[in-house]
């Protein structure tokens, strides 16, 4: 099995689990593509510099048992915090903040094997349509680099879009992941409310924000929701079954809506549906 730039996250853990690929060398071509063409695109905020220790620590977990998302390179929002990880949430007031523990999503993406390779771009503290903030200049779409990647993991579609990472994560509050993601053409996944927990999340004002994924097939966005769903008691929104429980028992629906009935969408997509 051959792993290319755009090979998706479930091959990568496949060819990482069964040894045909190494931790290390996917993380290194990662990062190599990063370094090497993200000054034009600039869809990453700041890089991991301590990569290629995460990547032996996950290579040494996976000698021992495979991992869902084995040696997968992820980008994180950079509203998220990763420890030793410059952590800004778009913001020159906090522009030297590295915290010192990981947010329970990352967390739980690194217990499945995942490698955090760098925080993607948001703008000040999320807010905003435009991925742009006063610590870089506003990121580029992949398909056309002077038009927008949309806001606010519009850092995190790029990303993904342009092939630098197979997934990445972001946050939605009122489409956050999904217009990026519609923008730069890939596929994302805006969970309800607590399905992915928050124990940081502020219950009287940030009930309705749900941390989300942008990736470039269906399955990718399924392994991601498979690894970071499941109740915390720290967040009283996540009190409920997961989405597989559910799906397991044989309860779970689902409901469609083109346009919410006053969102307009061009016919060239409504056609698609």
């Amino acid at each position: 099995m051959s792993i290319t730039r755009f090979s998706p996250a479930s091959e990568i853990a496949e060819a990482v689990n069964g040894r045909v690929a190494t931790v290390a060398g996917v993380v290194a071509d990662a990062r190599a593509r990063i370094l090497s063409e993200d000054h034009k695109l600039n869809a990453f905020l700041a890089l991991n510099d301590h990569a290629d220790h995460d990547a032996a620590a996950v290579e040494a977990a996976v000698s021992s048992s495979p991992l869902p998302l084995a040696g997968v390179p992820v980008g994180i929002k950079d509203l998220s915090d990763t420890a030793g990880i410059l952590t800004t949430y778009g913001s020159a007031l906090v522009k030297d903040h590295v915290p010192v523990e990981d947010d329970l999503v990352v967390a739980r993406l690194k217990a499945a094997g995942a490698v955090v390779v760098g925080k993607t771009m948001t703008p000040e503290f999320g807010f905003g349509a435009i991925c742009g903030n006063a610590l870089r200049v506003p990121t580029g779409n992949p398909w056309a680099p002077d038009l927008t990647s949309g806001g606010s993991s519009g850092g995190s579609a790029a990303a993904v879009a342009a092939g630098l990472v197979p997934i990445a994560h972001g946050t939605d509050f009122g489409g956050s992941v999904r217009t990026p993601a519609s923008f730069c053409g890939v596929l994302s996944l805006r969970p309800a409310p607590g399905v992915i927990p928050n124990p940081k999340r502020a219950i009287a004002s940030d009930t309705l924000a749900s941390h989300g994924a942008i990736a470039r097939s269906v399955e990718d966005l399924r392994l991601f929701l498979t690894v970071t769903e499941g109740d915390d008691p720290r967040d009283p929104t996540s009190r409920f079954p997961a989405n597989s429980a559910l799906a397991a028992a044989g309860k779970l629906r689902i409901a469609t809506t083109e346009d919410f009935g006053l969102a307009p969408v061009s016919k060239a997509i409504s056609t698609c549906a």
